[in-house]
């Protein structure tokens, strides 16, 4: 069948992958030197983009549509080829753990690469919370930093010093540097959106990795409480609830010990933060939440949660309900 395809004319051979599937047409590109020349060459072109929109609507500004394919279809990584990367969707990568950190900075750290880099210029390059990213949860970078990739600051300032005269690269007030950064934001807002979109196309055609939440989310919900006896699972965030919650579970890799420890602060405030939704009418219980960070001692056999049933506020809550008798 390779003998044959590739006695094809060139046009025919095109015509037929138009009915490829990107994937399948990512793999035909890897098969032999014969097809990947052919594929990538400039006739090439008109397939991928007519196969990749049959598919998909939305794509990252800039990028063609090979590269496209084969960052959402091929699980290797960008820099040494290994089938171990992570898909970086705010920095638009893959990258496996060997490489992520030597590729990424903190943005504090943006004068080591920059010495003086103006604020708004900054702004322009894409960044992500280090706690988002793969490897970088535990490792030697503020809780709450934000990370980019070092290609993406290297690349702004060389179109920051090759595009603007030198006169308004000085001038923090002209028109023309103004105009250039507002470009720049503008194609940044527009990958964030792309690339949001492709990542909810990406995990919902994905039932592996819907399983794998699925078993993050439990493995949470157990490490929670057992810290937390008082806790019942109806007290655990799930779903959509909170969107950095969502984020802590939609990772592509197993919970981990290390991970929980790294993020068992965030974890528990946004518990709190659903029990104190749930009951936020209740002004008697109230007053018990605000005393919730105060050890009481209650029965080991009790199964009620977050309260004590001795407690005074408790049991006159229940008898102006009416479910505890004088």
């Amino acid at each position: 069948t390779i003998l044959f395809l590739g006695e094809l004319p060139i046009d025919i051979f095109l015509e037929v992958c138009l009915y490829l599937s990107p994937a399948d047409l990512l793999r035909l590109t890897r098969l032999t030197k014969t097809f990947r020349a052919v594929l990538l060459s400039t006739q090439g072109r008109y397939v991928w983009s007519k196969v990749y929109h049959k598919y998909l609507d939305w794509i990252i500004p800039g990028w063609p549509e090979v590269k496209m394919v084969a960052y959402l279809f091929d699980e290797h990584c960008d820099e040494c080829g290994k089938l171990e990367a992570s898909r970086q969707w705010d920095l638009g990568t893959k990258l496996c753990p060997a490489c992520l950190p030597s590729k990424v900075i903190d943005r504090s750290l943006l004068h080591k690469y920059w010495p003086d880099i103006p604020y708004t210029v900054s702004s322009t390059v894409s960044y992500a919370k280090a706690l988002n990213v793969y490897s970088l949860n535990w490792a030697n970078i503020r809780k709450r930093a934000r990370v980019c990739l070092r290609s993406d600051v290297l690349a702004v300032r060389a179109l920051f010093l090759r595009k603007l005269p030198l006169e308004h690269k000085v001038d923090p007030k002209s028109e023309e540097r103004k105009k250039f950064i507002d470009k720049l934001k503008a194609e940044r807002k527009a990958k964030r959106q792309a690339t949001k979109a492709l990542k909810r196309w990406y995990e919902a055609r994905d039932p592996e990795r819907i399983k794998l939440y699925a078993r993050r989310q439990e493995a949470i919900a157990q490490r929670l409480l057992r810290d937390h006896p008082r806790w019942t699972i109806a007290d655990i965030p799930t779903g959509d609830e909170f969107k950095d919650w969502t984020k802590i579970v939609k990772l592509p890799y197993p919970f981990s010990r290390a991970e929980y420890r790294a993020k068992k602060e965030e974890l528990v405030e946004l518990t709190w933060r659903k029990i104190s939704m749930r009951y936020r009418g209740d002004q008697e219980y109230k007053r018990w939440f605000d005393m919730s960070d105060v050890q009481l001692t209650r029965p080991r056999q009790m199964k009620s949660h977050h309260i004590n049933p001795h407690e005074p506020v408790f049991i006159s809550l229940m008898r102006r309900k009416g479910q505890l008798a004088d």
